[in-house]
């Protein structure tokens, strides 16, 4: 699969953190219960249970697809 990228995973991130399913104290996503810190380097296009993550995502893998990496 094709690994997300650290910009992209951080970008994943900052979106987290705006979040109301955001839990600050614990790192994680209420909504899935996942550590964000690893869940936002996922290959998984879409993996965000609020589809928050998307215009990320498709940016990523359409970047990576001119590049002939996807």
């Amino acid at each position: 699969p094709l690994m997300i990228s650290r910009e992209a995973a951080q970008q994943r991130l900052a979106v987290c953190k705006q979040c109301p399913s955001f839990d600050a104290n614990a790192e994680r996503c209420t909504k899935c219960g996942c550590v964000l810190q690893a869940k936002v380097y996922s290959p998984v296009i879409g993996a965000c249970p609020e589809q928050k993550w998307n215009d990320i995502d498709v940016e990523f893998y359409l970047r990576n697809k001119a590049n002939g990496k996807a």
